[in-house]
């Protein structure tokens, strides 16, 4: 009896969690998004800044899986872990086996692709083409060094629900670089601020559930997502400034327009 009203208690614990988590992410996703600037077509020294903060993902992730191989963090995170298992049920573990795969290497690397393909096309650019499927590659092989380097060993087979990953998440950093991606373009060209709003809570909520899936699955300890996380933020940033789709005369047309009516009104 004892055990059965435990076991109830972690399962709420566990979807009060997740559906915590998916409000936050929702809300960062539109308020980012909402209030994000369009910017300015990259120059000289944003292709710098970009390259920097590329060359910079790697030890600065080597870095959070270094403190995350610490010991106080290390037994922090196996009792996150832990806590987050025993909340697991049959209908939960279902479910997030089910959306797991949008992190996927092959779901992911789809997405990158075909929305480079379309963002080239309409563009007639093959910088823009080339560009998400690019980084997506890179994301792949930042995560690959960097968990060589990790010392700590992953998550049992035991409690783990399919294979267990290492540091940082994979699945993480993608889903970060192929959302933002994403985030970027449509923002450049939905000017309305409720629109980026919407836009942005719905591809903060679709990273979230795959960010979570992992950990609610057993796969990754928790500080693995970090680490997934800061090395997707660090690609994204490198990359979103470059991903430039607006036309030149797309701003100035508004003001072209004001200037217009201002002569005519003035000629009245």
């Amino acid at each position: 009896m004892t055990s059965g009203i435990g076991d109830v208690v972690s399962t709420i614990g566990l979807l009060v969690v997740m559906l915590a988590g998916l409000v936050l992410a929702a809300v960062l996703g539109a308020a980012l998004l909402g209030r994000w600037a369009v910017g300015k077509p990259p120059t000289r020294r944003t292709y710098l800044i970009s390259g920097l903060v590329l060359l910079a993902a790697v030890p600065v992730t080597v870095l959070v899986g270094r403190l995350a191989a610490w010991d106080a963090l290390a037994r922090w995170d196996e009792q996150a872990y832990t806590a987050m298992a025993s909340g697991q049920n049959d209908l939960i573990t279902r479910t997030m086996a089910a959306v797991t795969g949008i992190g996927s290497i092959t779901s992911t690397g789809f997405i990158a692709i075909v929305v480079g393909l379309i963002v080239g096309y309409w563009k007639r650019n093959v910088w823009l083409a080339v560009l998400p499927p690019t980084v997506f590659f890179v994301s792949l092989h930042v995560q690959r060094f960097t968990d060589a380097l990790d010392p700590r060993p992953g998550p049992s087979d035991a409690v783990s629900i399919g294979a267990p990953g290492g540091f940082p998440s994979g699945g993480t950093a993608r889903v970060i670089v192929v959302v933002g991606i994403i985030a970027v373009i449509l923002a450049q060209h939905w000017r309305g601020t409720r629109e980026r709003a919407v836009l942005g809570a719905a591809l903060g909520a679709i990273a979230w559930i795959e960010i979570i899936s992992r950990l609610v699955l057993g796969r990754h300890w928790p500080l693995d997502l970090l680490g997934g996380a800061v090395a997707g933020a660090m690609l994204l940033t490198a990359v979103g400034p470059l991903l430039w789709t607006r036309d030149a005369t797309a701003d100035r047309a508004p003001a072209d327009g004001a200037v217009a009516q201002r002569v005519a009104s003035s000629a009245g």
